[in-house]
């Protein structure tokens, strides 16, 4: 585990024991002054010599140097991106974080007063608040799925354009534990049928 120099290769971990008797030793102990001021120059030294502290004329050209068009990665989004992996955002996170979503659940929460429909509690100081589907949010995108496949539509623009996603009366404010004790938490959605 050691090199020829007696340090410890990469990759080395030190057993559990060792670590313990190392705690004990440490635990509870702090650095004097001296101590500190030791650690920090010796910590200054090591970033002069490597360069990671920089004036902040050296740290402003640098900022200025990769602004706007002069960015190597200026106006590379999408597909033009070397990090593009072809679109493959669900579509449930694509739906659920669209800004349409986000004012579909404010308004939601007005509406009930940001107090839970089941237990009446007011919901904030530490308590946790989601919005409900009644019709649940898989179910309505499956048969939003069938029809955008029937007509070969795109399937994130149709949903929003697909009422039964924005309807307000759907949602719901429910505290977390009520929740999850509703039949159509998680993954009991998937057993949900809808009855005219």
């Amino acid at each position: 585990m050691r090199n020829e120099k007696g340090q410890f290769e990469k990759g080395h971990n030190v057993p559990k024991r060792w670590r313990e008797i190392i705690g004990k030793i440490t635990r509870g102990k702090k650095h004097s002054e001296e101590r500190k001021e030791i650690l920090r120059q010796a910590m200054l030294s090591r970033y002069d010599k490597f360069g990671f502290i920089n004036s902040p004329e050296a740290r402003k050209k640098n900022s200025d140097s990769k602004l706007g068009t002069k960015n190597p990665m200026y106006g590379q989004c999408g597909f033009l991106n070397p990090n593009y992996k072809g679109g493959i955002t669900p579509i449930t996170k694509r739906i659920r974080h669209c800004f349409k979503y986000k004012a579909w659940q404010n308004q939601c929460f007005k509406r009930d007063n940001y107090n839970c429909v089941f237990c009446k509690v007011k919901l904030g100081n530490g308590i946790s608040y989601n919005i409900d589907h009644i019709i649940p949010f898989s179910y309505i995108l499956k048969t939003l799925k069938t029809w955008t496949d029937e007509f070969n539509l795109d399937l994130y623009e149709s949903a929003l354009k697909f009422e039964p996603f924005w309807d307000i009366n759907n949602g719901r404010t429910l505290c977390v534990p009520c929740h999850q004790r509703t039949e159509t938490y998680r993954r009991s959605a998937l057993n949900f049928k809808y009855e005219y």
